[in-house]
């Protein structure tokens, strides 16, 4: 993964990003980007450099991008509470992915 990109999630979630409307376009830009790499990671040439778990986290991520998008979305048009429902379920999917 883009160590810069994933080192903004990393930050953005030990900020408490999520409550701030000023970190929308941040979010959505992680959440394009995480896209793009599960996208890439789909790839054959790519199925060929990963392991399996490593596939694994990367399609997560992927699938998880369009949920971390939605946040910033939400974050952008106030809805805090909707945004914060949508972040709870990337954490548990987040947790189930370590386990």
């Amino acid at each position: 993964m883009s160590i810069a990109i994933n080192q903004l999630w990393v930050d953005m979630k030990a900020d408490g990003a999520i409550q701030y409307k000023e970190y929308a376009l941040d979010l959505k830009k992680v959440g394009t980007k995480f896209k793009a790499i599960g996208a890439s990671a789909k790839t054959s040439t790519m199925k060929k450099l990963l392991t399996e778990e490593d596939q694994e986290i990367y399609a997560t991520y992927g699938s998880l991008g369009k949920q971390i998008y939605d946040v910033g979305y939400k974050l952008y048009y106030g809805k805090k509470e909707e945004a914060q429902e949508i972040y709870d379920e990337i954490l548990k999917t987040e947790e189930a992915l370590k386990e």
